[in-house]
């Protein structure tokens, strides 16, 4: 008849505890990898679609009234000042600051091309 030690007993359990944590980090490992591929091969797809989407949205808001564009940039400020109030991650409030660059340059043209067709209107 064979006793069996406790320590070897939990020796056993280590050993067969390792094996199934190297497997189990082997399959996620595995599907992370494949994630990342699936997601490499979709890069330029989502490159594509981003920029059509920029591009549209740059269209409408240079299409868009003056009034429609300072309520989107208050609301896109207040926004950006909210999450810095609360705490946000810079990386967010930037974000948020970005339609506000966009639109505060569309009317900053805006009103260089009123005041340069002014100027030379009233020479001519």
């Amino acid at each position: 008849m064979t006793v069996h030690s406790p320590e070897r007993t939990r020796s056993d359990d280590a050993s067969i505890a390792a094996d199934e944590t190297a497997r189990y980090v082997g399959a996620v490992m595995a599907d992370a990898r494949d994630t990342v591929i699936s997601a490499a091969s979709r890069v330029p797809e989502i490159a594509d679609s981003t920029r059509a989407a920029v591009d549209g949205a740059l269209r409408q808001m240079e299409t868009g009234s003056d009034e429609a564009l300072t309520a989107g940039a208050s609301l896109a400020l207040g926004a950006a000042i909210g999450m810095l109030v609360g705490g946000a991650p810079r990386l967010f409030i930037v974000m948020a600051l970005v339609p506000v660059a966009a639109i505060g340059a569309i009317l900053l043209d805006r009103q260089t091309r009123i005041r340069s067709a002014r100027s030379s209107g009233g020479r001519a």
